[in-house]
């Protein structure tokens, strides 16, 4: 079974995107800040990390850099409501697997996570 990490600061996102994500198959846990995904990972890597970008104290690019740090392996999709070209730019750059645009559709998230995986 596939582990995802869900970090969003907005604990409506993370209940509802554990709860689908669990009945779609995967083990998911959920962290609501920066600092608090990068302890998550010193105890527990996850195959995927859902990954807001404005988080609190430690944004979510600040997150991505220091996830592959920790391992290149670790699947990312960046999610946020507030998309522009230079945050995406520098997902890419800093190895972000995906980028995605809230409100997105629940099918569209499990067929880009399915693509993450085949890479």
């Amino acid at each position: 079974m596939k582990t995802v990490l869900i970090v969003d600061d907005n604990k409506d996102m993370r209940f509802l995107l554990t709860n689908f994500l669990s009945s779609n198959g995967y083990d998911v846990f959920a962290a609501d800040d920066g600092v608090m995904a990068v302890n998550a990972l010193e105890n527990d890597i996850p195959d995927l990390v859902l990954l807001d970008i404005r988080l609190p104290k430690l944004n979510g690019i600040e997150v991505l850099k220091r996830i592959k740090e920790i391992d290149e392996g670790i699947k990312v999709i960046l999610i946020t409501a507030y998309s522009n070209l230079s945050s995406r730019n520098k997902a890419v750059e800093y190895g972000a697997n995906d980028y995605l645009t809230k409100p997105f559709d629940n099918n569209d998230l499990l067929e880009r996570i399915s693509k993450v995986f085949e890479y």
